[in-house]
């Protein structure tokens, strides 16, 4: 019977230090991408790309609220991360989406995810800027 709450309070742990790690503003650094392109397209990905991570921002608030800040028009909602530790969840407040990332890893300055679904971007790896 011990064994099972030790196993439970190592996950709260984690999700602690992941609620702790995570609370800040992000960057895009890297995105890898499951596609084949042409070099022509990838050029033009490449264009797009520079442009999306110059111009967005990631803001996961330590009251749960959270903002991305891009080209297009803010999108707001609450994020939380899973008991276990390994998802960060959030509802958006324009709409019933609700956005699941599994975390491959979170310190307090890099973040290394991936989307729970089934997303052309199989990785992305992020930084604190604040």
């Amino acid at each position: 019977m011990l064994i099972p709450l030790l196993s439970l309070k190592g996950q709260s742990d984690l999700q602690e230090k992941h609620e702790s790690y995570l609370t800040g503003r992000w960057k895009i650094d890297t995105m890898y991408m499951d596609l084949d392109l042409s070099e022509e397209y990838m050029k033009v990905f490449e264009q797009k790309f520079k442009r999306l991570k110059d111009s967005t921002e990631f803001v996961f608030n330590a009251d749960g609220s959270y903002k991305k800040l891009s080209l297009e028009p803010p999108r707001t909602g609450k994020w939380r991360i899973t008991p276990d530790g390994k998802t960060i969840i959030i509802e958006f407040d324009d709409s019933d989406e609700i956005s699941r990332t599994s975390i491959n890893s979170l310190t307090e300055t890099k973040l290394d995810m991936r989307p729970a679904s089934d997303a052309t971007n199989n990785r992305v790896l992020m930084y604190k800027i604040e």
